[in-house]
């Protein structure tokens, strides 16, 4: 109980340290290129931001499911630091660091702190970076973006990876990459483990990563994953924009993507796989999208590190079990249009279905639909954001029941965000 009060405190001292960090938010003006090893350390930037975020779980009794909440609030402080490009090189690192203000024991469950609702501080990044050219590396604790592993930042601390990562600019807005990776850090975890014991599997294996991307009229993105004895994934996207006038930009995406199980095939027979497509109208702020998603019937997908590219899975549910159908409709709007520049409205609505489900499963139609709104301030408050998302979901197919399980989200953050630029000496 002690150990639960001192972590609530250091929790709200986290949220007293804004009215400090707010005077710091204004960066000095850009340093001349530095001269020197030591103007190049001196002379980087160091960047800090406070989080205060609230989840709140409520599942509904359904079949031999009794009624269950999850509940916590809690504050995050991420501080860090890059130097100044020496050679083309820099180094740098950002520590994060979360607590309870208001977590009961009792409601654990939300994923956004550690078990038992206590909090946590990591080293989460710490690497090497160097360009030359066309090609640019990173080495040691990264943040890493792609589809199927990402940084997935909506809580207190992101995902963050241990490993080496290439980039090389090909010309024509292609670009390749490449990654290998050694080790994994979970949103509320306090160290890196292996890639494959991150996903639940009892051994020590590295996953290497590919891919080659285009930005542009006509992009894409191809991507290839290998999880040493266990599967590899396969992804592809076609992306299209067309301008049909001055204020109004319509877009096609397609995706597909495959896995299959490779060396010792630990993980089984890994067959899953998806296909979808995305339509979307820009117009004068707004923005239309619909999207349908078809998931193999061969095999479960398998998602190790969380994240899923599929066009229709949004604030819940992934659409991603074996045989399922999807469809889903949204709109965004910012309305600086109307007068109020920063708030962003959005929602989604997706309907997804097993056609001949199996044995134990729901023959229900699953239905989700999400509400956000955001909140960028300006003026003397730029870098503070507000954001609030709720989410309802009906028959979740994925519950285990034959009615599937109705559950409700509602989140809501605050963040501060702001650097410091030291000139250099």
């Amino acid at each position: 109980m002690g150990r639960g009060r001192h972590a609530g405190l250091f929790g709200w001292a986290l949220c007293a340290v804004a009215p400090l960090l707010c005077g710091a938010a204004f960066a000095a003006e850009e340093a001349p290129a530095p001269r020197t090893l030591g103007e190049a350390l001196l002379g980087g930037r160091a960047t800090y931001e406070l989080r205060l975020q609230r989840i709140e779980l409520s599942y509904e009794p359904q079949f031999r499911y009794p009624a269950e909440r999850r509940r916590a609030l809690g504050a995050g402080l991420a501080v860090g630091y890059e130097t100044a490009e020496w050679g083309g090189c820099a180094v740098g690192a950002v520590a994060y660091g979360a607590a309870p203000v208001d977590a009961p024991v009792d409601l654990d469950g939300s994923g956004m702190l550690r078990s038992g609702q206590r909090g946590f501080g990591v080293l989460g990044q710490a690497y090497a970076r160097c360009e030359a050219g066309p090609v640019a590396a990173r080495a040691g604790r990264l943040i890493l973006a792609t589809p199927f592993l990402g940084p997935r930042d909506s809580l207190l601390a992101p995902v963050a990876v241990e490993g080496a990562v290439a980039d090389v600019a090909l010309g024509a807005g292609f670009a390749a990459h490449g990654a290998v990776v050694v080790g994994y850090k979970a949103r509320n975890g306090t160290a890196f483990v292996a890639p494959s014991a991150a996903g639940g599997f009892e051994t020590d294996r590295s996953l290497s990563i590919v891919g080659l991307t285009r930005q542009g009229a006509i992009g894409g993105q191809l991507w290839a994953y290998r999880l040493r004895d266990y599967f590899d994934t396969y992804y592809a996207q076609l992306d299209v924009a067309r301008r049909l006038g001055r204020n109004v930009e319509a877009r096609l995406s397609l995706q597909a993507f495959r896995q299959r199980a490779v060396g010792a095939a630990l993980a089984g027979d890994a067959r899953g796989g998806e296909a979808g497509a995305l339509v979307a109208l820009d117009a004068f702020g707004a923005e239309l999208r619909g999207a349908a998603t078809v998931a193999s019937r061969r095999g479960t997908i398998l998602k190790p590190w969380g994240d899923y590219p599929g066009f229709t899975s949004i604030m819940e549910e992934d659409c991603d079990i074996p045989g399922e159908r999807a469809w889903l409709f949204g709109a965004t709007m910012d309305l600086a249009r109307l007068g109020a520049p920063g708030l962003v409205v959005g929602g989604d609505y997706t309907k997804a279905w097993v056609p001949d489900p199996g044995l134990g499963m729901s023959r229900l139609d699953q239905h989700e639909s999400d509400v956000t709104l955001a909140y960028a301030f300006s003026g003397r408050l730029r870098g503070l954001a507000a954001k609030l998302r709720w989410a309802t979901v009906r028959s979740a197919l994925g519950a285990g029941s034959l009615n599937g399980r109705e559950y409700r989200d509602l989140r809501f953050g605050l963040s501060y965000a702001g650097s410091v630029r030291r000139g250099a000496r």
